[in-house]
């Protein structure tokens, strides 16, 4: 079986990075997954009425806006290449913004 080490190194930095803990608790939490055809990435703001949300790709970087009335909420996920030309597709129920990255 043959061991994806790029992605295993870029998880481990996501995972152990101080910094990425503290922002699933200040602004909203991430998850990641990794799929058979990409990359599952799932935005989470509980307790709140989203209606908008905003997603901008700069080369191997995801950001993602919440917009509420009064807030931008804002995370960055970065991946371990390139999404800039990649398919991406996403949808919000529940406050849960649920984007799929095609590689």
């Amino acid at each position: 079986m043959k061991v994806d080490r790029s992605f295993e190194s870029w998880l481990e930095m996501r995972t152990f990075d101080p910094f990425t803990n503290y922002l699933d608790f200040s602004a909203f939490r991430i998850d990641l997954y990794k799929t058979t055809d990409g990359y599952l990435v799932e935005a989470v703001l509980e307790e709140a009425d989203i209606k908008e949300y905003k997603l901008t790709v700069k080369d191997a970087e995801l950001s993602i806006q919440f917009l509420r009335e009064d807030e931008i909420l804002e995370r960055k996920v970065y991946f371990p290449e390139s999404i800039l030309f990649k398919p991406i597709q996403a949808s919000l129920k529940n406050s849960i913004i649920e984007v799929r990255i095609f590689t």
